[in-house]
């Protein structure tokens, strides 16, 4: 299952728990058509700082 599998079942499922998605083919999303439950998404190879960072945005509740 790719990650973009698991949030379609995600978003079927009717889930809304906070997703940080990572990824080495940012490139081909469609940032866009994400759910609302998408909160980041990062490049891989993560950077420790921006996966910090989107951690933190997720806990504190901020949707961007």
């Amino acid at each position: 299952m790719s990650g973009a599998d698991l949030i379609q079942t995600l978003e079927s499922l009717g889930r809304t728990t906070p997703v940080i998605v990572l990824s080495g083919w940012t490139q081909d999303l469609d940032r866009a058509a994400l759910p609302s439950f998408v909160r980041a998404v990062i490049d891989k190879p993560v950077k420790l700082e921006a996966f910090k960072a989107a951690i933190d945005q997720v806990l504190q509740g901020d949707p961007n």
